[in-house]
């Protein structure tokens, strides 16, 4: 194959990482609309998973409570075990057992995308890198972070063409 893009077997979502006693701790899955008056703990604007949580306010027409951004997760995943907000995630990142985390949702499809590898069109891919992303994606049709919540919440959105 030269040049383009494939998608990987599974999506990336955003999670909810709330306090094990928080009133939304017992949820299934959380609509976006459940966090609009929660105050928020929220990775930095250059990650993908926030960009994804500002098209879902917007689409919400909802302004965050943001209490605090991080470019580290685990700090945020700390803080919300010492009650300072709920955080905000993508699905590759594995919580502790110490809080609850909880696929979010919206209109009834995760708030997330397909992972993906890419490369530039104008170059040719090595056959080791092809390969490379083979095994990957072999071994995460098996495991990957965040399995089990991803499976608990709907896709989002497959890609027209996905490249798979």
């Amino acid at each position: 194959m030269r040049g383009g893009h494939r998608i990987g077997p599974h999506p990336s979502i955003n999670l909810a990482v709330l306090p094990k006693r928080h009133k939304l701790s017992r949820r299934r899955v959380l609509d976006f609309a459940d966090l609009a008056y929660e105050p928020l703990l929220l990775l930095h604007r250059t990650f993908g998973s926030r960009q994804w949580f500002e098209a879902a306010a917007s689409v919400a027409h909802v302004r965050p409570r943001v209490r605090l951004e991080s470019s580290a997760p685990h700090t945020l995943i700390a803080l919300t075990e010492k009650g300072y907000g709920i955080a905000v995630v993508p699905s590759t990142v594995v919580p502790p057992s110490s809080v609850c985390a909880v696929p979010l949702i919206q209109r009834k499809r995760s708030i997330g995308d397909w992972l993906t590898v890419a490369w530039d069109a104008q170059r040719s891919l090595a056959a080791y890198a092809e390969q490379f992303f083979d095994d990957l994606v072999a071994y995460c049709r098996r495991d990957y972070p965040g399995r089990a919540l991803i499976r608990r919440a709907p896709p989002p959105p497959r890609p027209r063409n996905s490249g798979v």
